[in-house]
């Protein structure tokens, strides 16, 4: 025998027939009924107050966590808006919250960009969540909320954040070996001038061809650069110094890397000095050093046939 079932009607109610206004209403249910934001969230917000000063402001809901971490919560009626996001960041600096909440009936794609960012970019480990608030009933039950999570930190967001972290370690680290090369470079070679940027550059006389400085995190190299613009030149111009390769090795007294590839818009002939990189600060030094006397010698053993 087939027993049917009779589901209940599923409807979507209007926030405001319930709590008619965001600030008397919602905002003081929300505080005394954490828990229904906990279960959305996974998350143990604790202790609250409702409209807790903030300068000349006030944060709709100021909470604990478990660990005794301020969470700020601000709620909002309508779709996202620009003065809402304002807010939220002004009262999560405001307080130094680790985890900002902001709650709204509808999520423009642009906010979410904005939550999204903040999980992959922010260092400190602050949690940021974009939540729509929805109320339903089935036939004449009472409402119940429902708060989705748009915007939220997940493995994917910390991963990115720790990579941007690292990545962001990795360029101060690479500005300050710049900057102390610099130093001893001038001090060396007050008269040339240092082109920067991701490396550093000596311009030739041609103005087509570069002495390059690089640095990576486990090498440093120097190379010789042909970026006349034209790719054909630049072969040509490849080949003929190519010719002399036993010559130029002679001089150098070393090996070179004669980094050719066809079609490419620059070539380049190349030295790697063994040693260590960015990741050897300790040795930062004497790779400096070994850098640019290097150089002079590359230099001097190209000069003929450029």
């Amino acid at each position: 025998m087939v027993v049917f079932i009779k589901f209940g009607e599923y409807k979507k109610l209007k926030i405001t027939d319930h709590w008619n206004r965001e600030d008397q209403d919602f905002t003081p249910w929300l505080s005394q009924n954490l828990e229904y934001l906990n279960d959305a969230l996974g998350l143990d917000i604790q202790s609250s107050d409702i409209e807790y000063p903030t300068g000349s402001f006030s944060v709709d809901i100021l909470a604990l966590d478990e660990n005794g971490e301020t969470v700020i919560i601000e709620n909002q009626y309508g779709k996202s808006n620009h003065d809402h996001l304002g807010k939220t960041l002004t009262y999560q600096a405001y307080h130094d919250a680790k985890t900002v909440i902001w709650i709204c009936e509808e999520t423009r794609p642009e906010h979410e960009k904005v939550f999204n960012w903040l999980n992959e970019t922010v260092s400190d480990g602050t949690q940021f969540y974009l939540v729509q608030l929805e109320l339903f009933q089935i036939d004449d039950s009472r409402p119940f909320p429902r708060f989705e999570k748009i915007c939220y930190p997940s493995e994917i967001s910390n991963s990115v954040r720790k990579e941007k972290r690292e990545l962001t370690e990795r360029q101060r680290n690479r500005n300050e070996f710049w900057e102390l090369f610099e130093e001893k470079f001038t001090e060396l070679n007050p008269a040339t001038n240092l082109i920067g940027g991701r490396t550093r550059k000596i311009t030739l006389e041609s103005g087509a061809l570069y002495l390059i400085f690089r640095i990576t995190n486990k090498e440093a190299k120097i190379e010789l650069s042909l970026e006349s613009g034209d790719p054909q030149t630049n072969k040509d111009l490849f080949k003929r110094i190519e010719s002399k390769q036993a010559e130029i090795e002679a001089k150098f007294s070393r090996s070179l890397i004669w980094n050719f590839q066809e079609g490419r818009k620059m070539q380049k002939i190349q030295h790697v000095i063994e040693g260590g990189g960015l990741d050897d600060d300790d040795r930062w030094e004497e790779i400096q050093e070994q850098m640019i006397h290097r150089m002079k010698e590359f230099k001097t053993a190209f000069k003929p046939y450029l």
